[in-house]
């Protein structure tokens, strides 16, 4: 097989700094105190979807006009200048990101050869902050529904996946499967999506079962949902509620708000792939995960990206003729009354109100998000609503990626 000779990615060559020599690649501190330790990050341009809160919309929908080209072989021995650098941190885990790392058959090939090559050069140096360090590939399943039948492609990324595992040493690849919609009713340039995600993670396990059952437990695919309420409270105020439950105020990703697909999902991986493979031993012995019956909700947050994502709730409100607009103060202390335990957890509550007002002084338009995101008419049900989330999902906070792995 001939793979196509250049592909798009995110990140200038041009830009200055300390990582520069390794473009496409970058090194982010992250951790959940920040900069413990580097994150080695590899940003595609071009994307299937277009996801109205995608921060990253720019390059995942204009590669072509904002995306920059490497050539497969500069893509691969840029990261032979990691032995070069003076690197001052660990690195946690690789990230392959978009975009979608997993567009294209040659995309998704180039994609595991850069996890293999990344997790040995890591260990070959020493910079692994742990024994084994995480590749994880964030991907948004579509490609993989389209090799359903397709038994010689879904054999050459079984084949490469198994090269890159034995390369790796002791690291792991991870498939991060993100689930933005469990309701399946909003399109984003692709019909029927939660359909195909489901379909494409049945091809992942296609491609990666076999490779359990010649005990490469090195490799594992997760479900995650995002982006969902904050289920410890402490953004309380400005939980999504889905549009398409109103006027009952379900918070998206509320068991309820669930599509055939999304409950088969997760049914799948949570009944039939968990308890059964060693790959997932870590995940059952975790008691964040219920002891593997939780999937992790990556959590909503004041971040500018999610304005889209705000403006369709609010929207959705005013059809209803709700009350829309936020007195997070005043709801901070109604529940305080409500259940006196919560007071640590509102501290956190008041911290987000904080940086919300932070963000949206930066100009009126802002503001007026602000004023506009919907608030639950009943606080006291919408926490029982989130109590229930929790039965299902634990929080995947931004500041500690990957605390599932």
């Amino acid at each position: 097989m001939v793979m196509k000779q250049y592909e798009f990615f995110a990140r200038s060559p041009t830009e200055s700094s300390i990582d520069s020599k390794i473009r496409p690649f970058e090194l982010n501190k992250e951790g959940k105190r920040g900069g413990e330790g580097y994150a080695l990050v590899l940003r595609y341009a071009g994307c299937n979807l277009r996801c109205p809160l995608c921060y990253a919309w720019r390059y995942a929908w204009f590669p072509n006009r904002e995306g920059y080209t490497y050539s497969l072989d500069h893509v691969l021995k840029a990261l032979d200048n990691l032995y070069s650098l003076n690197v001052q941190r660990k690195i946690n885990w690789v990230r392959i990101q978009g975009g979608e790392p997993c567009l294209s058959l040659d995309r998704t090939l180039l994609t595991l050869k850069a996890c293999g090559k990344a997790l040995q050069v890591i260990q070959e140096i020493g910079l692994n902050r742990y024994p084994s360090t995480r590749a994880v590939i964030q991907t948004n399943g579509i490609f993989f529904s389209t090799l359903n039948n397709n038994e010689k492609a879904i054999s050459l990324i079984r084949e490469e996946l198994k090269k890159s595992l034995r390369d790796s040493g002791r690291g792991r690849i991870i498939f991060e499967l993100s689930f933005k919609d469990p309701t399946g009713k909003r399109e984003w340039d692709s019909s029927r999506i939660l359909e195909k995600q489901l379909t494409g993670f049945k091809t992942l396990l296609k491609v990666v079962k076999p490779l359990w059952d010649e005990n490469f437990n090195n490799v594992a695919l997760y479900v995650v949902a995002g982006l969902g309420p904050s289920i410890d409270f402490h953004n309380v105020a400005v939980v999504p509620i889905d549009p398409y439950s109103l006027p009952k105020e379900y918070p998206l990703f509320h068991p309820r708000t669930w599509s055939n697909d999304f409950s088969s999902l997760y049914d799948m991986f949570i009944n039939n792939v968990v308890p059964h493979f060693e790959a997932y031993r870590d995940f059952r012995n975790n008691p964040k995960t219920g002891n593997g019956r939780k999937v992790p909700l990556e959590e909503f947050e004041p971040n500018k990206f999610q304005k889209a994502w705000l403006s369709g709730y609010a929207n959705k409100y005013q059809e209803y003729g709700l009350k829309v607009g936020v007195d997070i103060p005043s709801l901070s202390n109604v529940l305080r009354r409500l259940d006196p335990s919560l007071s640590d957890a509102l501290r956190g509550l008041d911290k987000g109100y904080s940086q919300w007002n932070g963000l949206c002084e930066q100009s009126k338009k802002w503001r007026d998000l602000l004023d506009s995101i919907p608030l639950a008419h009943n606080s006291h049900e919408l926490l029982e609503l989130i109590k229930e989330m929790n039965e299902k999902f634990y929080p995947s906070h931004p500041d500690g990626h990957y605390p599932y792995l």
